[in-house]
């Protein structure tokens, strides 16, 4: 049985693999080299220094909301660590098969610390996701109308597909759609386990539920976090000579990151260029120099945790020599 599950696996990491060589593929075979380097050199670096410290500013408000959120289910956790979390987290999210592998670590860091509670720490990771993603899709509703990317019968299919989604998470919140959950919890075809799990789960979330007033101020944090990530992404293309609308980038981010969610390639690698180059109608060398510096973020975040790993227990072991010395001298 534990073989045929890592045959499964091995094989759903090669399809994975082959996907983001096709993507890859598809991308590199429309960009032009010379005018990609060009864009590159032009790049200044006062510019690209104050995109990196949004990035930073951007993960400081996701560890802060996912602070908040453990604070609303009783479970305490220091801010710094929370941050490193997430920080780490990010990067794992361009290795893993699809962007969610970085909340994954994400709940084991919760669950390592506070193995009592893994439900409680699980709900708020998931719940610090769905915040992300339903602030987008309400950012998206709004912008669809001005977005000249697609035609008005896929603009009316598209605004009722996002008004039904964001009126069944009201309705959940409101306790409307709770009959319905149980008789689904009740099916038969679901196993005995993921029945319990999810029934915790929702045991978890109506701890939120009971607490109006904190996640009115954690829906706050999330729209002022998406609206910084957003224009963060906007100052990018700009730094790349690139002019991008902002109310389009408004819809077109949403999408990408549903597209991205997708475990059909290794961190959404390519599948992010080629739904900014169809959806933006950009051209690839301006999709994949704005690819780099954003990648080029992540890596600079390992050297920041382990600059910080390293100089950390040094400059706490001088602080306390230091100490040591002035009640020697006093």
């Amino acid at each position: 049985m534990a073989v045929g599950k890592q045959h499964r696996n091995r094989l759903i990491w090669i399809l994975r693999f082959v996907g983001t060589l096709l993507f890859l593929g598809l991308i590199l075979r429309a960009v032009d080299l010379p005018p990609l380097v060009d864009r590159i050199r032009e790049i200044t670096w006062p510019g690209y220094i104050l995109l990196f410290l949004a990035f930073l500013f951007v993960q400081f408000l996701t560890a802060v909301r996912w602070k908040i959120l453990l604070g609303l289910v009783d479970i305490q956790e220091p801010l710094l660590g929370l941050l490193t979390a997430v920080l780490y987290g990010q990067t794992i999210n361009k290795i893993l098969p699809s962007s969610i592998g970085g909340d994954s670590a994400r709940a084991a860091y919760l669950v390592r610390k506070h193995p009592w509670k893994k439900t409680l720490s699980v709900s708020a990771t998931l719940l610090d996701r769905v915040l992300s993603f339903l602030v987008l899709l309400f950012f998206a509703l709004f912008s669809l109308p001005f977005f000249d990317g697609f035609d008005a019968e896929q603009k009316i299919f598209l605004e009722a597909l996002l008004l039904l989604i964001l009126l069944g998470v009201v309705l959940f919140f409101m306790g409307a759609l709770d009959s319905l959950i149980q008789k689904l919890m009740n099916i038969s075809l679901l196993p005995q386990g993921l029945r319990a799990f999810l029934t915790r789960l929702g045991s978890a979330f109506l701890t939120y539920r009971n607490r109006p007033r904190g996640m009115t101020g954690v829906l706050l944090l999330s729209f002022f976090r998406q609206a910084v990530m957003i224009i963060n992404i906007y100052f990018t293309f700009r730094l790349v000579g690139a002019s991008v609308p902002l109310l389009d980038l408004l819809i077109v981010v949403p999408l990408v990151t549903f597209l991205v969610i997708l475990p059909i390639s290794i961190g959404g690698i390519g599948i992010r260029e080629a739904g900014l180059m169809g959806l933006l109608q950009l051209k690839g060398e301006v999709v994949l120099s704005f690819t780099l510096i954003r990648y080029s973020f992540l890596l600079l975040v390992p050297v920041l945790l382990l600059g910080d790993s390293l100089l950390g227990p040094l400059v706490s072991r001088f602080s306390q020599k230091k100490q040591s010395s002035e009640d020697f001298h006093e």
